[in-house]
């Protein structure tokens, strides 16, 4: 599976830049976008979608996608996400 997923960041990235290459990969079409465990986040067509646990998802997206819809997306993810990896 991991062969036909594409890395295009990571959540410590700036969101702005990683919605940007997020907005880039949606040439190829639709495109289901998503951050692992380890935050290093996916894309992939969404015709291929992968069978993925749900809080791991951002958010499927389609060309012409507002930049700012996919950083919110992004953000809402991140800010999820950081639950795990912050110990009190």
């Amino acid at each position: 599976m991991r062969s036909t997923n594409h890395c295009i960041g990571h959540l410590h990235d700036d969101l702005d830049t990683l919605a940007s290459q997020v907005q880039q990969s949606l040439a190829d079409g639709n495109q289901t976008v998503w951050a692992e465990d380890d935050g290093r986040v996916y894309s992939r067509p969404m015709e291929n979608d992968p069978d993925l646990p749900t809080h791991w998802i951002a958010g499927t997206f389609g060309l012409g996608q507002p930049l700012e819809e996919i950083a919110d997306d992004l953000r809402a993810l991140l800010r999820e996400r950081s639950k795990d990896w912050i110990i009190d």
